[in-house]
């Protein structure tokens, strides 16, 4: 079942196959031993649930339950195999070090000092600061569209405005902007389900997850002695006081950035544009409506997941909605499923954009909430204005 959610066809158009779990039940075991959860009350339960672990590993280090977990390994392109997790199975490795660090991959307690630590850096007061400049690198970048008639909308402007927005509120020098990208994406590459268990991409994370901490670690040592107005510079002086944020931590924080402020936003762009392109009527309404950006973005965020399904390991048995799921057992929360849930949102397939609209996702609750969604809000509706405003014809060809 994961194996089908995963395949390249049905990431175009997931939702067929959502609709058919939904009558199937909320939460589901299945015969690969993975649980899968698409209602929107189960996904919500499972998210809040502290015997949830975040941590990939739990399964090969016998955290808590004592049991190992099945895994899922790509063997060739449609077909998946099951393996067990060890740590012959690459946990040492300087990519899955990083990913233990990630913010979105801790349990309690650690991971209140690190979200504390993040929480401090992404404020209110950044996104205010930061708001005018992302506005002139869009317009920028789609001022340079007109000579050349048409441009490809993820390379050219989301992730290019993705990254150099986020790029310029950690505070990455400009010199150093184009060996930080290149890192960024060996590590985006090797998040991707699709591409997780091809060795070449994972010897590339790992030198790319080498670099990037000893980078950091420089430029945190740096903004120790001489702070700036940026993120790192938070993050370094929240080591410096005692909250005991690593090296490992910091460039683990930064990565989740990466994947919460860049990835997951350039897909959030692409996808916004795709569904208005779709939906004509309220794409004007988004164009005409300025007022309508933040429940835009809610929208947006419900009715096409930038992120379609997270992952946690059953600590201890548990039953949720009715199904008992086991200890050991990998459990997938599919997003996608429950934001499109029939049962929680009226009309769920169709596109409303104004406050009264079908509602909120679930995939910011609980304590596994990333520091990327504050961010992501108020900063998308003016690059989908300036992209759907700005390129009257945008759309795909």
């Amino acid at each position: 079942m994961l194996a089908f959610v995963l395949l390249s066809r049905n990431r175009r158009d997931p939702y067929p196959f959502y609709r058919r779990l939904h009558s199937a039940g909320g939460v589901c075991n299945t015969p690969i031993g993975v649980t899968t959860v698409c209602s929107m009350d189960a996904a919500l339960d499972v998210l809040r649930d502290t015997t949830m672990s975040s941590d990939p590993f739990t399964a090969a280090t016998g955290y808590r339950a004592g049991r190992r977990g099945a895994g899922i390994l790509r063997e060739a392109p449609g077909r998946f195999v099951i393996r067990r997790m060890s740590r012959t199975d690459g946990s040492h490795r300087p990519f899955a070090l990083l990913q233990r660090g990630l913010l979105n991959r801790m349990d309690a307690p650690i991971h209140g000092v690190v979200r504390t630590a993040a929480s401090a850096a992404f404020t209110p007061q950044l996104v205010r600061r930061t708001t005018p400049v992302v506005e002139r690198i869009a317009h920028r970048l789609i001022d340079g569209f007109e000579p050349l008639g048409e441009a490809e909308l993820l390379s050219a402007y989301a992730r290019t405005l993705s990254m150099t927005a986020l790029c310029h509120v950690l505070g990455i020098p400009e010199e150093d902007r184009d060996s930080f990208r290149s890192w960024a994406g060996q590590l985006l590459a090797a998040f991707d389900p699709l591409g997780s268990g091809s060795e070449k991409l994972l010897r590339r994370a790992d030198l790319a997850a080498v670099a990037m901490t000893a980078y950091l670690s420089a430029l945190a040592a740096q903004r120790r002695e001489e702070p700036r107005d940026d993120v790192i510079s938070v993050l370094a002086r929240a080591d410096a006081e005692g909250n005991h944020l690593t090296a490992d931590q910091l460039a683990a924080t930064t990565a989740i950035m990466l994947a919460a402020g860049h990835e997951t936003t350039s897909n959030l762009i692409g996808n916004s544009v795709w569904v208005l392109h779709r939906n004509l009527a309220q794409r004007q309404r988004f164009v005409d409506e300025p007022d309508l950006g933040r429940s835009a973005v809610e929208e947006f965020l419900r009715y096409e997941s930038p992120v379609q399904m997270v992952q946690r390991i059953a600590t201890v048995d548990r039953e949720h909605h009715g199904v008992v799921i086991p200890a050991g057992r990998q459990v997938v929360v599919l997003l996608g499923a429950a934001n499109r849930d029939p049962a929680h949102f009226r009309d769920p397939d169709r596109l409303d954009i104004t406050p009264t609209g079908p509602g909120r996702s679930p995939s910011g609750t609980g304590h596994t909430t990333a520091s990327g969604r504050p961010w992501q809000r108020p900063r998308h509706s003016p690059r989908c204005a300036c992209c759907t405003s700005g390129c009257p014809d945008c759309g795909p060809r």
